[in-house]
């Protein structure tokens, strides 16, 4: 449609070139498919649906308790690297929802507790949702929730389920 049309001419002014380190956009191109993506607005507390194309990776770069993450690129911003995490077991769309929105809601009060200059500030990568169009409905990886790459290595200080790294290592994740 319209909108992939319009994501892949973006995606050519943005690598200038036409290649850049996901390698010849043609051959993004070939590889692409076709996503609405789903981007929480918290002002409005509703969805905003895009028509975009993303490519990922066949096989995942990392695997944690409950996802598997594989390497994305979204042809509306060529520029960034993503991360697709696709859950092991198939749930609804709406936890998938539910969770973006909630990250997002978290560095909105991440914002006001920065306000109050701790040590080290807190933030949340602000993740959207990816249905893929022309994937059998059926398919446990129908869809995703997309994240912006952290690059370099990745320390976990805590979790939803009661994990804290040792007790003298970072306190302001604690406090927040």
């Amino acid at each position: 449609g319209g909108a992939a049309a319009a994501a892949a001419a973006r995606a050519a002014r943005q690598t200038g070139s036409a290649k850049d380190k996901w390698g010849p956009l043609s051959e993004a191109l070939k590889a692409a498919e076709r996503v609405v993506k789903w981007e929480y607005d918290p002002v409005k507390n509703d969805w905003i649906k895009t028509a975009t194309l993303v490519t990922v990776d066949s096989a995942p770069f990392a695997e944690g308790g409950f996802r598997l993450a594989y390497h994305m690129r979204d042809l509306s911003d060529c520029t960034t690297s993503f991360v697709a995490k696709v859950v092991k077991k198939p749930v609804a769309r709406d936890v998938y929802l539910d969770e973006i929105k909630m990250q997002v809601v978290a560095q909105q009060w991440a914002e006001k507790f920065n306000a109050f200059s701790p040590p080290k500030k807190v933030s949340f990568i602000t993740p959207y949702f990816v249905e893929f169009i022309e994937r059998k409905k059926d398919s446990d990886k129908k869809q995703c929730a997309v994240e912006r790459l952290i690059d370099g290595p990745y320390r976990k200080y805590n979790n939803n389920s009661g994990f804290v790294t040792g007790i003298d290592e970072r306190n302001t994740p604690q406090a927040f």
